[in-house]
């Protein structure tokens, strides 16, 4: 085993329901509940050694051709073979302990239910790197958009911004934005979309529940359809330009 390739340890519980359902496992109703939970957030490869695996066995009807394939490999590793969760976890990239047990919420616990931590997809550009891979996907994400929200103070600041209206599909959608200090945001969307009589333009009312977090918030965000949220660390126009690294977050509502 290289150590260094592995991100994260189970708790016994969801190792052994991961295990049953690679078997395949038949499943109870609980279990696959947590399964489908675990395969939302997972990251692989998982730790685990021989300790963890004849506690599954013994605990949490770990299946026998899992337990025979596993534990005599793992009982080789004479250094880790016997280290608590808690040890274990600490050889693995993120330092975590992937669970859905109450009272197991924090870190190194990363606890499915409480979502403190949450699994995205990540798209980096460094400065002079190709952004077309990330403006393909851009352009992938919004052919199906039928609201999107725009939240960037600097967003009028910057004339290659109009770009990102040439993403958008020839249809009805609502473009809503967040208004900055001079009030030169509102504008500026609306004369990038003047071109298009299908799109309408709304100005969000960040004193509403729904928007007051943008009322007090640094990042930059495009939200498409109220479920896909992408968080634009040096601002949409770093998408355009190679002057500056980039770093989108995507992550579902």
């Amino acid at each position: 085993m290289t150590r260094s390739s592995y991100k994260v340890v189970l708790s016994d519980k969801l190792f052994s329901i991961y295990k049953k359902a690679s078997v395949p496992c038949p499943l109870k109703a609980k279990e696959r509940k947590a399964y489908d939970l675990l395969m939302g957030n997972l990251e692989l490869d998982i730790l685990t050694n021989a300790a963890q695996v004849q506690r599954c066995k013994d605990g949490h009807n770990l299946p026998d051709e899992v337990y025979d394939d596993l534990f005599p490999m793992l009982l080789t590793l004479d250094d880790q073979k016997n280290l608590s969760l808690e040890e274990l976890s600490k050889e693995t990239l993120f330092k975590l302990i992937v669970t859905i047990s109450d009272g197991e919420n924090s870190p190194p616990y990363f606890n499915l239910k409480k979502k403190y931590i949450k699994r995205n997809y990540t798209l980096s550009c460094l400065h002079d790197e190709e952004r077309q891979p990330l403006k393909d996907y851009l352009n992938c994400l919004l052919q199906e958009a039928d609201t999107i929200l725009i939240h960037d103070k600097y967003f009028s600041g910057e004339e290659g911004n109009k770009q990102l209206f040439n993403f958008l599909p020839d249809k009805d959608i609502i473009i809503q934005y967040i208004e900055n200090g001079d009030r030169s945001n509102g504008q500026f969307v609306r004369d990038s979309c003047v071109a298009n009589d299908k799109w309408k333009v709304e100005k969000c009312d960040t004193t509403q529940e729904e928007f007051n977090r943008f009322s007090r918030s640094h990042d930059r965000y495009l939200i498409i359809n109220g479920k896909i949220e992408l968080m634009l660390t040096s601002g949409f126009s770093y998408l355009w330009s190679k002057d500056k690294e980039i770093t989108c977050v995507v992550r579902e509502l």
